[in-house]
């Protein structure tokens, strides 16, 4: 009927290899230092007074396939680590207070909000796909992400995007009416951006303000539109588009292909003006794809270092 205090080294860790079942009268389990890892199996505090308690620094870690009942959400200190890490069926991220939210799971994992979620300190994505479906999301700290945050576009999110690393997805809500989304609700820099829409090219996603992708723009599914503002897109490297599957709409918007990388423009793109003044810059047009430049292309190398197209 004791409280329960795992205090561990930082590198080490509790693991369970049952079902695990407190059922002391007010008792409280706290992971004060280390790692607590759930490791798929259920976890129960009985007592309607007991909780959970996460320190400074500690960890919870569980696959997210768990149950785990008590009767108040854990109780997280400033610095306290809630991490998912299943490596293959997809889960729904409890709705508790997270300060430091880690995501590690498999590539093709899909960790989904299941609430609206406040993250009082970090949110890391280390592996898998951080899908916010359709619920808002609010991060104080820093983002880090690693592989890919998903959305549908309609969410209200706060938080500072990760523009060094990861790829932001924009979803849709697959309900097969036609929606429009503003891509710069979200953010208006970028490392990756992919639409990829549920709805098909039904869905409409747009921007709202110039956008900055320094990694890749992936265009596969849905509607593509700079509005009426036209605005910019600044890319730092490639842009795959899916010819059969997306709707460009450039209008007199401009495309500035902004540093040095090898861009490669894939799909058969018709654009409005382009341009790269970068000089010693290759930009790479495939075979058999047609790229339509409606306004002005300009390309401003130097002597000896020029803009190659190949």
């Amino acid at each position: 009927d004791n409280d329960v205090m795992m205090s561990k080294d930082p590198s080490a860790k509790v693991k369970l290899i049952s079902d695990l079942d407190f059922d002391g009268s007010d008792q409280d389990i706290t992971v004060s230092a280390g790692t607590f890892e759930l490791n798929g199996y259920d976890l129960t505090v009985d007592d309607v007074a007991g909780e959970i308690a996460v320190n400074t620094d500690a960890t919870l870690k569980l696959a997210g396939t768990e149950t785990v009942t008590v009767s108040a959400n854990p109780s997280v200190q400033s610095g306290a680590n809630i991490a998912y890490t299943s490596s293959s069926s997809n889960v729904t991220i409890n709705d508790w207070n997270y300060e430091n939210l880690i995501i590690g799971g498999g590539s093709a994992v899909i960790f989904s909000l299941g609430a609206t979620e406040t993250v009082s300190g970090n949110l890391t994505v280390d592996s898998g796909k951080f899908n916010l479906s359709g619920y808002d999301l609010t991060v104080t700290g820093t983002v880090s992400n690693n592989d890919t945050i998903q959305l549908q576009g309609a969410e209200t999110v706060s938080l500072t995007n990760d523009d060094d690393t990861g790829t932001v997805e924009f979803l849709g809500d697959g309900d097969a009416v036609a929606d429009t989304y503003t891509i710069t609700d979200f953010s208006t820099v970028f490392n990756s951006l992919t639409i990829n829409s549920a709805d098909g090219n039904t869905d409409i996603f747009e921007l709202g303000a110039a956008v900055d992708i320094n990694g890749t723009l992936t265009t596969n599914a849905g509607s593509f539109d700079v509005t009426v503002g036209n605005h910019q897109i600044n890319l730092a490297a490639n842009w795959a588009h899916n010819a059969g599957g997306v709707i460009l709409n450039m209008r007199a918007g401009t495309i500035v292909l902004d540093t040095a990388s090898t861009a490669n423009i894939t799909g058969g793109q018709s654009f409005f003006h382009l341009t790269s003044a970068t000089a010693g810059k290759t930009i790479n047009f495939y075979e058999s794809q047609t790229v339509t430049v409606a306004g002005d292309l300009t390309l401003t190398g130097a002597s000896g270092n020029e803009i190659t197209l190949a």
